[in-house]
């Protein structure tokens, strides 16, 4: 997976988050100066940048070691296992990060592991008719410049097509349970995106 998210990958993807996630992340997740949030998924530190603003205590994590040069505060790290003790965390969140990943369930269970108890996590996520034709399409063109090598590379950066019943497959094992979801249109992505809203039992 490393090999998927080097710095040239960095390089094409790592851009300004839209908006609406910024407004959706504000009221749902409510950030506040005392809470320590983890963002996965950090790349270039827009949507940390953001999130310190409310919560100055806020730490990133990403599999790319490009993203600690973004800014600071930020784990290198794979999100199946997080090398943060257990109940360090009031809140967690990621913006388009959990569909690249293939062991889902062991993220959600680290996060579980590292939540206070009635702890929130927020994920933001494509929602597509076809795994691979979505944002991921437009990364891989632009890494390939090859439309049969491009659906094929984006379908590896998308491992999973995802919507709130298949979240809640994954969370069988842990304390969390889906507090709320919606699906939002994303003007300057042109698409549909699921936000979720876990809350830790």
């Amino acid at each position: 997976m490393k090999s998927l998210y080097g710095n040239h990958y960095n390089n094409v993807q790592g851009r300004v988050v839209p908006a609406d996630y910024k407004r959706i992340l504000k009221d749902w997740l409510e950030p506040k100066k005392s809470d320590n949030i983890l963002e996965l998924g950090s790349q270039i530190g827009d949507m940390l940048k953001f999130v310190r603003d409310f919560s100055p205590k806020t730490t990133g994590s990403d599999l790319n070691p490009a993203a600690a040069k973004m800014t600071k505060n930020v784990i290198i790290c794979d999100a199946t296992s997080l090398p943060v003790k257990d109940k360090s965390f009031d809140k967690s969140f990621s913006i388009h990060t959990i569909e690249h990943i293939h062991e889902l369930e062991k993220v959600f269970l680290e996060l579980d592991r590292i939540t206070k108890k009635t702890g929130l996590s927020l994920h933001a996520f494509p929602s597509s008719l076809i795994r691979g034709i979505d944002g991921a399409y437009i990364d891989a063109w632009k890494l390939t410049h090859n439309p049969f090598h491009a659906f094929k590379l984006a379908r590896e950066l998308h491992v999973h097509k995802l919507n709130p019943k298949k979240i809640m497959g994954f969370l069988n094992n842990s304390n969390w349970h889906i507090k709320k979801a919606k699906r939002i249109y994303v003007p300057k992505e042109r698409g549909f995106s699921w936000v979720v809203l876990l809350k830790k039992e």
